[in-house]
């Protein structure tokens, strides 16, 4: 699911400034697979959790849910809120001026924000 959320978020910006029908079609698509994801990883935590677990498993499964949850949120925002802007660009032919202004700056905040991989990188934000 991260990864996927990964690539839209990514994706967006290009849909956003090159007014990219088909990319703003296939991040929705993308949504469509998170979605779906996130029944699944619902269900399959449902599923684990029939059975006796102790606190510390039952609080894992609930972080885990929780999780999904919010990467399917994240998923939704993307499609529902900027692909939908993306959309009313392209329809009104409206064309983006230049690539770095302050959305751009914005973008590459959540993208790094994102991609921190290690506690080190994560700090120095």
């Amino acid at each position: 699911m991260g990864d996927i959320i990964e690539t839209m978020l990514r994706q967006a910006m290009t849909a956003l400034l090159t007014n990219d029908r088909k990319l703003v079609s296939e991040i929705s698509r993308m949504d469509d697979a998170v979605d779906s994801l996130n029944e699944a990883v619902k269900m399959y935590v449902t599923r684990m959790t029939r059975d006796s677990l102790d606190d510390r498993d039952g609080y894992r499964a609930m972080e885990i849910v929780s999780f999904a949850i919010n990467l399917e949120h994240v998923g939704d925002i993307i499609d529902k809120n900027l692909m939908d802007l993306a959309s009313k660009k392209i329809r009104r032919g409206i064309t983006s001026r230049k690539k770095g202004g302050g959305l751009g700056g914005i973008h590459q905040q959540v993208i790094d924000s994102l991609s921190c991989r290690s506690e080190s990188s994560c700090r120095a934000m």
